[in-house]
């Protein structure tokens, strides 16, 4: 801002006293001047009232340019105090905006932890709306529905069971959690055989996928872009794909149904039944059965083992 001090109480007795002095100055000046002209009678007079008219128009004008002067620095201090007022509403939207994202924010994590299917379902329609009108949230976004997926749970199986129910409820809203986060991690949208259009959901940036431990239901990455995905330890339900997208993949300790292993793969893309092969070479990933059961490892189940190779053949692509 600039500067805005109050003029001093003397600057203006001062600047009279000044124009007073100058001016005087001036008509002494002139007078003696006329006076030494060898001048009389009426020629006389009229050179001592000319001499008397500049005086008075150097008075005038030195105290037209101090009015002009004043005039300008009080439309000045006018601008910036408006200025300031505009910045002060400016600040007092953005707070306001800030404060009813941090309450939605609040909200919405509050409802997830609902015994309610539908509320925790409305929670993660607020959330996917809150990271789609504020970018600076998508990350925090992003990662609460990875926090939500690593939360224990156990897909229904038996249909007698007492709480069948509530699991295929929250079957649901982890398909939808799921479903939110890959469509805002996938640049363009459309069938693999026809030209690709840009996904209006789609978050730009570099994402990380923090899944360790999570039950994930028909997963799948396929088109995403993501920096790293950690999958340790998590446990793979249905047909999953995880493609190369995913720059970094760490599927250490990871299982998923045997059932799915070879499920259909094509040239320049791997998915989790068979092999998987990140971006450039490096450590891929095997679903493979075990030899000895492990309590942690459900019959019909395998456990993913990661080898280092170099570089993925042509071979190994096409699977």
């Amino acid at each position: 801002m600039a500067d805005k001090r109050a003029l001093p109480r003397w600057t203006v007795p001062v600047v009279a006293t000044l124009v007073a002095l100058a001016t005087t100055a001036v008509l002494l000046a002139l007078w003696w001047w006329v006076g030494d002209q060898n001048l009389t009678g009426k020629d006389l007079a009229t050179a001592r009232l000319d001499a008397v008219k500049v005086a008075s128009g150097i008075a005038v004008g030195g105290g037209g340019l101090f009015a002009l002067y004043l005039a300008a620095r009080r439309q000045r201090t006018q601008e910036l105090e408006l200025d300031q007022r505009r910045w002060e509403h400016q600040h007092t939207i953005e707070d306001a905006a800030e404060r009813r994202v941090t309450d939605l924010y609040a909200q919405a994590a509050e409802q997830l932890g609902s015994d309610k299917a539908p509320v925790r379902l409305a929670a993660l329609h607020t959330l996917a709306r809150l990271g789609d009108g504020n970018p600076s949230h998508r990350r925090t976004v992003l990662d609460l529905l990875c926090a939500y997926l690593r939360m224990p749970y156990d897909p229904p199986t038996d249909p007698t069971d007492d709480g069948h129910r509530e699991r295929t409820q929250e079957r649901e809203v982890r398909l939808t959690a799921q479903r939110i986060a890959t469509a805002r991690l996938r640049p363009t949208v459309g069938p693999w055989y026809s030209i690709p259009a840009p996904n209006p959901l789609h978050w730009p940036g570099e994402f990380d996928l923090d899944l360790s431990g999570a039950t994930l239901l028909d997963f799948g990455l396929t088109g995403c872009v993501v920096r790293t995905g950690t999958f340790r330890g998590a446990r793979f339900h249905g047909k999953t794909h995880i493609q190369d997208e995913c720059k970094q993949v760490d599927l250490e300790g990871a299982i998923a149904e045997l059932r799915h292993k070879g499920f259909a793969r094509s040239p320049g893309s791997s998915y989790l039944g068979g092999h998987l092969w990140p971006t450039g070479g490096g450590r891929s990933w095997e679903l493979v059965a075990l030899d000895t059961p492990r309590p942690e490892v459900p019959a019909g189940w395998g456990i993913l083992v990661g080898s280092f190779r170099v570089s993925p053949g042509p071979e190994q692509d096409q699977g």
